[in-house]
């Protein structure tokens, strides 16, 4: 992934390859090509040309791709819908990183979004005395 918070093309290529590739396999260079496209905010007339396909065989694998991720995500999917859904899974992708400890262990880095942190986290906050003496029971 690129060193920025930017989402990119490369980053939409690789999400998108990382969903299909369990149960469908890598995308093709069609497809890639489609998504591409729509990412680039070109028509599928504009694959079709640039690809020496015709424009309804184009439509047709663009829609096949669109129904595979629809499988994977439960959702139906578009042209319109794919990229804010690839940029969903490449911002949840962003909350856990990974870092080499310099050994064979993984770390994993601590985000306050994932839920109650423990006593020695960095993003526990001690609280004030305004909530000691309030019993629960």
């Amino acid at each position: 992934m690129s060193n920025n918070s930017r989402f990119t093309w490369d980053e939409a290529k690789m999400i998108a390859n990382q969903i299909l590739k369990e149960k469908y396999g890598l995308m093709n260079e069609l497809e890639i090509a489609i998504l591409q496209a729509v990412w680039n905010h070109e028509d599928y007339k504009d694959v079709a040309g640039k690809e020496f396909k015709d424009y309804t065989y184009i439509r047709g694998v663009a829609s096949d791709l669109w129904k595979k991720l629809s499988d994977i995500w439960g959702v139906k999917v578009t042209r319109t819908k794919v990229i804010n859904g690839l940029e969903q899974e490449w911002l949840k992708s962003q909350n856990t990183k990974f870092i080499s400890d310099g050994g064979d262990n993984n770390l994993i880095l601590e985000s306050p979004d994932d839920g109650p942190v423990g006593l020695n986290s960095g993003f526990y906050v001690v609280r004030g005395s305004t909530e000691t003496g309030i019993s629960l029971y």
